[in-house]
This record gives C-alpha cells, sequence and structure tokens, in this order.
C-alpha cells in the first residue's frame, strides 16, 4: 500500500502548488493596468494606428517584451514581428488591438484561447467578442502607467508619474488633461481610456484603484455607464481614501432616457455622485484646477488641525468647519507658538490662534463666546 501513500502524498504536493500558484497568479485586471508584457495587433504601415501605438509603446521605454503581430515585415521599427498571434513565444499580459471590427473579433477570440490578460481596442466593437475577456473600448484611446513606462495609446508624451488617475471616455478629454498636467506640473498613476465602455467599465477599473497605493486623486469622465448601481458602489469604495472628481459629458436630456446607458436627470445624478462622495464639477477647467491642488495635497497623518487666522470671526468659521468634518482642533505646542510669534501675551496659546497686528493670542473659549 506505500505506493497509495506516496500518489496521495504527491496529490497533496500537487494541489498544494496549484493554490499557490492561484494565491500568487495576478488577476485578470492586474494583468491589464500593470502587465508585464505587449502585443500590438494591427498593420504595420506607416500611418496606420497599430503603427502609431508601437512607436509610443517603445518610446516611452517600456521593459517588458513588446510583441508586434501583423502580417508581412518580419520586423516593425527594429522589433521582431509575428504573422499571428499563435506565433507569439509568450502568452501577453495586454494586446493593444487596432483592427476592423471583424477582424478585432478573430484577434480577440484568439489572445482569449492563448490566455491572454486582456486587450485595448482601439477600433470598433466586434458582432462577437469572447465571454469574460476583459477588453478596454471599444473606441480607447489607450492605457498609460508613467511608473512601468508604459504609453500604450495615441499620446505622444509620456506623462510624469504620480498621484492621480485619469478614467474617462474620450481621446480628447485624455489629451486636454495630459497637456495641461505637462504645464501643471503634476503626475499620473492611471490613464485609463474605456472608450465606448462596452468592456471593461467603470466599476472594474475604479474598484482595483480604490486598491490601488499610488493613486491619491481620480478624475472621471462620465459619458456612459451600463449599470449605475455598480458604478456608484465602486466611487463610493474609491471616495473613502482618495479624492475623486467626476466631470459629466452625457447630454442633459438623452433622446431616449430608457437607454441602457442613460444616467439620468442631471441634478438626480448628481445629486448620487455627491452622496458617494463625489465632487461633481460643471466644467473641464474646473476638473484641471482641482487636479492640479489635490495632487499636490500632503495627506494628514492625523485629525489633530491647528488654525491661525486675522480675525476672530474667521478663525470660529474655520474651528466649527474642521469640527463639522471630524477633525480636531488642536492648540500649538510652546515650540510651535514661538515660532509662529503667538506668545504676545502671558495668557497661554490656545486654538485657533489669532495673529492681528499687535493683538495677543486669542483663547477659543474666547472666540466661541463671540461667534
Amino acid at each position: 500500500m506505500r505506493w497509495l501513500e506516496d500518489d496521495a502524498l504527491q496529490g497533496a504536493c500537487c494541489t498544494a502548488a496549484r493554490r499557490r500558484a492561484l494565491i500568487h497568479s495576478p488577476s485578470p485586471l492586474e494583468r491589464v493596468l500593470r502587465p508585464r508584457s505587449v502585443a500590438v495587433v494591427g498593420d504595420a504601415a506607416e500611418g496606420a494606428p497599430a503603427r502609431a501605438l508601437l512607436a509610443n509603446l517603445l518610446a516611452g521605454g517600456f521593459g517588458g517584451p513588446v510583441l508586434p503581430v501583423c502580417p508581412g515585415p518580419g520586423s516593425v521599427a527594429g522589433v521582431l514581428a509575428y504573422p499571428d498571434i499563435a506565433s507569439l513565444p509568450l502568452v501577453p499580459d495586454l494586446a493593444l488591438v487596432s483592427l476592423p471590427a471583424d477582424q478585432a473579433g478573430v484577434a480577440l477570440a484568439a489572445l482569449a484561447a492563448r490566455g491572454a490578460g486582456g486587450a485595448v481596442l482601439t477600433g470598433p466593437l466586434p458582432p462577437a467578442v469572447p465571454d469574460r475577456f476583459g477588453f478596454l473600448g471599444a473606441g480607447s484611446f489607450g492605457l498609460v502607467v508613467p511608473a512601468l513606462k508604459l504609453n500604450a495609446s495615441f499620446a505622444p508624451r509620456l506623462p510624469r508619474a504620480g498621484g492621480c488617475a485619469l478614467v474617462c471616455h474620450d481621446g480628447g478629454i485624455a489629451r486636454a488633461v495630459l497637456d495641461h498636467a505637462g504645464a501643471a506640473a503634476f503626475g499620473f498613476s492611471h490613464v485609463v481610456s474605456l472608450g465606448r465602455n462596452d468592456g471593461l467599465g467603470f466599476a472594474a477599473v475604479l474598484d482595483w484603484l480604490s486598491r490601488d497605493s499610488a493613486t491619491r486623486v481620480v478624475l472621471i469622465e462620465v459619458a456612459r455607464i451600463r449599470d449605475r448601481r455598480r458604478f456608484l458602489s465602486a466611487a463610493r469604495a474609491v471616495s473613502r481614501g482618495r479624492a475623486v472628481i467626476a466631470l459629466r459629458t452625457a447630454p442633459e436630456a438623452p433622446p431616449d432616457p430608457e437607454a441602457e446607458f442613460a444616467l439620468g436627470a442631471g441634478a438626480v445624478f448628481s445629486a448620487a455622485l455627491r452622496r458617494a462622495g463625489i465632487v461633481d464639477v460643471a466644467s473641464l477647467e474646473e476638473m484641471l484646477d482641482a487636479a492640479a491642488v489635490l495632487s499636490r495635497r500632503q495627506r494628514m497623518q492625523g485629525e489633530r488641525v491647528f488654525i491661525a487666522a486675522s480675525a476672530p470671526s474667521l478663525a470660529a468659521l474655520a474651528g466649527r468647519a474642521v469640527t463639522q468634518a471630524g477633525g480636531i482642533v488642536a492648540a500649538p505646542g510652546e515650540a510651535e507658538a514661538k515660532a509662529l510669534g503667538l506668545l504676545a501675551s502671558e495668557a497661554p496659546c490656545s486654538n485657533p490662534a489669532i495673529a492681528a497686528e499687535g493683538a495677543p493670542a486669542t483663547r477659543l473659549g474666547e472666540l466661541a463666546a463671540c461667534a
């Protein structure tokens, strides 16, 4: 019976190995948003979208394998090319697919059969797509992850790395935000274009960003939503630890209010966003200003806030706002008060501190009485 024991032991070891592999293997969305290898599937001719994607990917300096898939030449831009997906020497985490609709469907099916992580679909939606195969699109601008030097998009330059994530539909919005970020000197953790939002949508991407330690601010352009309940649930999750700014670009009165992607009445949806902890802005300028400010903000390590004001009424208002937000109005220590020049009287200095011209520091209790 020894062989039975050996077989049982071997089976247990194989099961444990499979469990370890499942635990440590990245999720499909992890493979899409943090890929280790990228295939570019499409026409390699000069001026073709796939050629532009490949050029941007190479110029960005992505460190993983880059695998062009195109008929004809044996190499594209100095990189060895493959005639079809079945010929790839490894399974790509991410594929950039820029093909007509019927050919894109065949490519997605081949990628799913090889076990690829997912795809960015820059062209039209195919008549049929593989079940449970994740893709961004159709009509996606692409995906950018500066920390990985990944520019899998139509953006001509890789933006700097930072704590801001952009999730949008339209490539024009992405270009405008990236151009402004370059001038305002703030960077990105991710730029994710959902295109028409036919594949991986807001809920999946926002849920992933809610667990991404590099992301501190999330900018959302909302035009089409498949599932409003899942969207708001994911938005609520990501807003618990990050600032979330939303810009709605859908028409206020869609032609078909019962359409699958209708956002609902503007005032109602805006109220739902605020309830989820999201700041709803009315213009692209407001979104860009908020991104510039919030991306530089240093996160508070605690709840204690010291307030310095030029008038008792201003200090009272600030103190009330802090307490209503759940913070604690804290008195400065002696060293801090001395550094701020607040020890103008013999009375102990407390917070808020009033630093008016020639006036001594004022106690919080006195401010409350004045209020």
